[in-house]
Order: C-alpha cells, then sequence, then structure tokens
C-alpha cells in the first residue's frame, strides 16, 4: 500500500506535504514548550527567558527581506523552497534587542536546469542574543543551489549565541555551493559555530528502498524527504 501511494504520486508534493507536517510539528513545539533546536544535537533546549514567540513561514522566497527583532522577541522563520523556477532570495535579521532570538530553517530543492541562490544574514547587536540557522537543499538534474549563510556578531553584542548549519545533496549532475560564514568583531560571546557540506546521494541509500520493491523514482522521493525533513 505504501508502495502504491508513492507510484501514483506527484513527487514534489509528497516531498512538500511531509516537510510541511514535520515542521508545523516542531515549532508548535517550539511554541508551546518555550524551546529552541540545538543544531549540534538535534535536541530541543528549554528556555531560560520569556520570549514572546512569533512563527513567520515564506513560500517560494524571492527577493529582498529585512526583520528587526527587538527586546525579548523570538522569531521562528520556515524558508520553503520547492519550485521549478530560478530564485534569488536575501534575507538580512537584525537582533537589536535584549534577549533577542531568530531561529531559521530552510528547505530547497532545485531540478532540471534550475538555478536558486539563497543569501541568510543575522546580525546580532545587543545582549544575550540567539541565533540559528538551518539549511537543507537538494540540488538534481542539471540545477544549482547556492546558499550563503552568515552570522555576524557586531562590537555591541555581549554573550550572543550563534550556529550555522547548512547541508546540500545532490543527485545526477547537480551541483551545489554553501558558504557559511561567522563575522565575530567582539571578544564577548556565549557561543559561535558553523558546518556546512555537499555530498552525493549515497546509492546504498537508493539501494536499500529498491531491495524492498520500490522503484527508482520512489527510492529516490522517500531518500529526498527524510534528508529534507525537519
Amino acid at each position: 500500500m505504501f508502495h502504491t501511494f508513492f507510484k501514483n504520486s506527484e513527487h514534489c508534493t509528497i516531498i512538500h506535504a511531509f516537510i510541511h507536517l514535520f515542521q508545523v510539528e516542531k515549532m508548535n513545539q517550539i511554541m508551546k514548550n518555550k524551546t529552541y533546536p540545538n543544531l549540534a544535537t538535534g535536541l530541543f533546549v528549554k528556555k531560560q527567558k520569556t520570549n514572546t514567540i512569533h512563527l513567520m513561514k515564506i513560500e517560494n522566497p524571492n527577493g529582498k527581506k529585512t526583520i528587526v527583532i527587538q527586546d525579548q522577541q523570538s522569531e521562528n522563520i520556515v524558508l520553503e523552497d520547492f519550485s521549478p523556477q530560478d530564485t534569488h532570495f536575501e534575507l538580512e535579521v537584525i537582533l537589536q534587542g535584549t534577549n533577542a532570538e531568530c531561529h531559521i530553517i530552510g528547505r530547497a530543492q532545485t531540478q532540471a536546469d534550475n538555478k536558486k541562490n539563497w543569501k541568510i544574514t543575522q546580525r546580532f547587536q545587543g545582549h544575550q542574543q540567539t541565533g540559528s540557522l538551518d539549511i537543507r537543499g537538494v540540488a538534481e538534474g542539471n540545477s544549482f543551489l547556492h546558499v550563503d549563510g552568515a552570522a555576524v556578531i557586531e562590537p555591541t553584542s555581549t554573550q550572543a549565541s550563534a550556529e550555522i548549519n547548512e547541508k546540500i545533496m545532490l543527485f545526477e549532475q547537480g551541483k551545489g555551493k554553501l558558504i557559511p560564514v561567522l563575522r565575530v568583531e567582539t571578544d564577548d560571546v556565549a557561543s559561535a559555530s558553523h558546518a556546512a557540506s555537499i555530498s552525493p546521494v549515497e546509492s546504498e541509500s537508493l539501494l536499500y528502498f529498491a531491495s524492498r520493491g520500490m522503484t527508482p523514482d520512489t527510492a529516490k522521493t522517500m531518500v529526498k524527504t527524510g534528508f529534507l525533513k525537519v
């Protein structure tokens, strides 16, 4: 039954539906329990602050956008782009207030000759601020996915915590480029880390699903869905 479901459905629609469910579940947990994801461990950490939490979802982002976060505010942003269009998106988040937080989760897919370019910057300017960036993407066909994620801890910042995590999985002749940047302009920092990886899909993963009777297209869809889930 599971195999039949995937066989008769549009692959991108399936991925979109699964990713949406994972995003809703995780963001609901953030807002209900006042927790935030630790990207290094995948675990939720209990918040010690009583911030006003806001959830924003941007589908098929394009153009430029700036968000300013004030005292005791927490912005949880979900970026999602599975469209076949070429896009160029720039997001700048300015953390100005004390205890301001911003957690960004982004998922993108490029196909055929599709090209997507994301540039996301978090600027830390105040006291005891927290920011995280978790981006995952899939590049298929002859497409190209480029992500620049940056955290700028400015001289006025004190005790900031910044984390960047970027990953791209390649299929066929797909190409990817990641440039994670940490710019620290002060010695008063709580923590700052970044990681990035680009790798082709593992053939063992596709063989695993194929050995269970799935078609190559369905196997690829399953691998992509697992990789892109939040």
